[in-house]
């Protein structure tokens, strides 16, 4: 398989608290899906956020597509690797939930009527097509958290970073996002999942990462 995200000797800790991560190396591939899980605190939320560039390493070096991150603006990190964060509404910005995902498709380089099309294609194939007019951040928490999944979808990364991708899903919602994630995996893209979701981790892991102050305790396939 081939490298997507790889870390060098990382390390990385907050100013105001004593939590660090040391020396950390770790290789994400394409064609993977690869479960993140520790208790809360552990680091997960802060990994994904140095593998995506949000967050900067004090020390060692992040690459994304082999290309070291330093170099590249985090919209650029964007465009190889897709972030999902924890808290939808951090990606929520514009005024109708279709033109967030028209947003997202346009920086892909679609135009404005290919765009809309797929958009409205997405939005079916995740049933919130009854949502396309309504404001994002009048949604609710799981309505959100779709949303922002879809205009991650949208881009078409070559990886995948989600962090807590089913909280708030329902059950029939779950069992499309995960048929969605293996499709994308089947294709031959990369994923990162942190989630505490059981069915979803047997649905979807070929391989669990275990943190545990900032530390990763467990690395095997699953």
């Amino acid at each position: 398989m081939r490298k997507a995200i790889s870390l060098e000797r990382v390390s990385f800790g907050y100013k105001k608290t004593a939590f660090h991560i040391d020396d950390l190396s770790l290789d994400f591939y394409c064609g993977e899906t690869a479960v993140l899980t520790g208790r809360n605190g552990s680091g997960k939320t802060t990994l994904s956020k140095l593998m995506i560039g949000i967050l900067k390493p004090d020390k060692g070096d992040i690459f994304i597509d082999g290309s070291n991150i330093k170099k590249h603006s985090l919209a650029q990190n964007a465009k190889s690797a897709g972030y999902l964060f924890q808290n939808p509404e951090r990606q929520l910005f514009c005024n109708t939930v279709l033109e967030e995902i028209i947003f997202s498709l346009r920086q892909t380089g679609l135009d404005e009527p290919a765009a809309r099309i797929r958009a409205e294609e997405l939005l079916k194939q995740f049933s919130m097509e009854d949502k396309a007019a309504s404001y994002p951040l009048k949604l609710s928490g799981g309505e959100k958290q779709r949303l922002a999944l879809l205009t991650v979808l949208a881009m078409e990364p070559k990886y995948y970073i989600l962090d807590e991708p089913s909280s708030g899903i329902d059950r029939d919602n779950k069992q499309i996002l995960t048929d969605m994630l293996n499709r994308l995996k089947a294709a031959g893209a990369g994923l990162c999942i942190i989630t505490h979701d059981e069915e979803l981790i047997e649905s979807l892991a070929d391989r669990k990462i275990s943190m545990e102050k900032g530390r990763v305790v467990r690395d095997e396939k699953a």
